[in-house]
């Protein structure tokens, strides 16, 4: 009986040894197959996935990311590799450089990067350096301590085409040289990229010359920066250097933003107002949400979503009218609230209907039908008695 339970714990055991080669055989074939670096499979241990658009590689923990950094710096070409942010990280160790950069497509999720950067060197960020790739609806707190051309998000940008969308940098940056960026740290002269629907509302500190939303851009870069906000404090300009392209409906909310020869992309944006109303979301490609509220500039055509039937609403200033399902505000140049409508209702007793209204001034009637200005530029309402 002894022997046998021997024999049987030995095939068990050989049985799990078989299953584990097997798993490290399938990932390392997977895994060289993305790569395309010669003989040499690199497996990402902490990694899930596959890599596919469908199945993306999910990074779950710091060590996911820490392995997906090695991989890079030793080869691993991450073109058309998918990526996905399973949680909330802290980050002490950066994606690419200029010899290796990170090519491929990661998308946060909505989770938040805690950076924790102290590098000295050009380019530190979370992505320290990127060639046609997509960085998308990625968050970022904590600290980057860093040289030249350091960011809350994108070190420096190499390649003819990259994308950053929906991503949020609440992070801390100080430089301890001249440039910096909150969102890109530096673009390169071959640069074609988008940067859209991105929110800085972090800080900048110590550069001489620093923007909240792109560090620097040399000649010839062709970046278009369109739909994002600049909530931060600080005059700092949106972006800094000489492209053939700029912006488009981009907002700084800080009315000291600076202006100068040496940096001519701070006069292309518009200082944002903000609206804001219980359950109304953006609709349209103008203005930017973020926290719950909506920003935009004045003399812009808003459209919006309202939580019921948009002709119950109505907004504190500005012009609003109904388009199909949507309610439109032309913008003014102040902040704006919107709400949904009074039931004035039919009164038959003028003090009654004027209290109902806060007490606006009651006019010298007789009888018949009188006509009201109600509150907020809700239009008229008639009163009979």
């Amino acid at each position: 009986m002894r022997t046998l339970k021997k024999a049987l714990s030995m095939l068990l055991a050989l049985t799990l040894i078989c299953g584990l080669l097997t798993t490290i055989s399938a990932s390392a074939s997977q895994t060289d197959d993305l790569s395309n670096t010669g003989d040499v499979p690199i497996i990402i241990i902490d990694i899930d996935g596959d890599g596919s658009e469908d199945n993306p590689f999910l990074i779950r923990n710091e060590a996911g990311w820490n392995d997906l950094a090695a991989s890079i710096k030793n080869g691993f070409d991450t073109t058309k590799v998918y990526y996905k942010l399973y949680d909330d990280i802290t980050v002490k160790t950066m994606l690419g450089d200029s010899e290796h950069p990170f090519c491929g497509s990661f998308d946060g999720d909505g989770h938040t990067l805690t950076l924790d950067l102290m590098d000295r060197g050009d380019g530190t960020a979370p992505f320290r350096a990127i060639s046609n790739a997509t960085i998308k609806n990625v968050r970022t707190a904590g600290i980057v301590k860093c040289g030249m051309h350091g960011s809350g998000l994108v070190g420096s940008i190499q390649g003819s085409f990259n994308s950053i969308r929906g991503c949020v940098v609440e992070a801390r940056i100080s430089t301890s040289e001249s440039h910096c960026g909150g969102i890109v740290g530096h673009g390169g002269s071959t640069a074609g990229t988008t940067v859209t629907n991105c929110v800085f509302n972090g800080k900048i500190s110590n550069a001489k010359y620093g923007a909240t939303i792109w560090g620097w851009s040399d000649t010839g870069s062709m970046p278009l920066i369109g739909n994002c906000l600049d909530i931060s404090d600080m005059d700092y300009p949106l972006a800094l250097g000489f492209p053939d392209t700029g912006f488009a409906n981009t907002y700084y909310t800080h009315a000291e933003k600076t202006v100068s020869d040496f940096r001519p992309w701070s006069s292309n944006g518009k200082l944002g107002h903000v609206i804001s109303g219980e359950g109304v979301t953006l609709s349209g490609e103008t203005g930017v949400e973020y926290e719950g509220k909506i920003y935009a500039g004045q003399g812009q055509k808003i459209y919006l979503k309202t939580p019921e039937d948009p002709s119950q609403y109505l907004a504190t200033s500005g012009v609003t009218s109904v388009e199909g399902d949507k309610l439109m505000i032309w913008m003014p140049g102040e902040d704006v609230t919107i709400r949904k409508r009074s039931d004035c209702g039919v009164y038959n007793n003028l003090k009654r209907a004027y209290s109902y209204h806060n007490g606006y001034q009651e006019p010298d009637v007789g009888s018949g039908t009188v006509t009201l200005k109600a509150p907020f530029n809700d239009g008229e309402y008639e009163l009979r008695f």
